[in-house]
């Protein structure tokens, strides 16, 4: 088939898939499927490009949120230098930051 013709019109109309059947000597049928199933192909090779794309994306993410993450673990409040309470953290653990930083606080001004 005429892949140039295809990337031009990947839907030709029953004139176009006639005058392309005469000039290759298959019936308009065939020339129809093959359109078909090459309009298939094409959107298969697009959706796993895009597929390998994300995932590619996906991996980028999930590397720099575990960066995040770990870094995260190593920050010091600035007013006390106690450890930082974290944002998005529940009720008890915030309560659990607080006391940790009063603790070191408190650590602090009886040395």
């Amino acid at each position: 088939m005429n892949f140039r013709f295809f990337k031009e019109c990947p839907h030709p109309d029953e004139n176009q898939r006639s005058e392309l059947g005469r000039e290759l000597g298959l019936e308009t049928k065939q020339i129809k499927f093959w359109f078909q199933n090459k309009r298939t192909q094409m959107k298969t090779l697009t959706e796993r490009m895009d597929n390998n794309v994300l995932r590619a994306e996906n991996e980028r993410m999930q590397c720099e949120n575990l960066a995040i993450k770990e870094a995260l673990k190593t920050v010091n409040c600035p007013q006390c230098g106690g450890p930082a309470a974290l944002v998005g953290t529940d009720e008890r653990e915030l309560t659990i930051q607080k006391l940790l930083q009063e603790n070191a606080h408190l650590r602090q001004e009886a040395s």
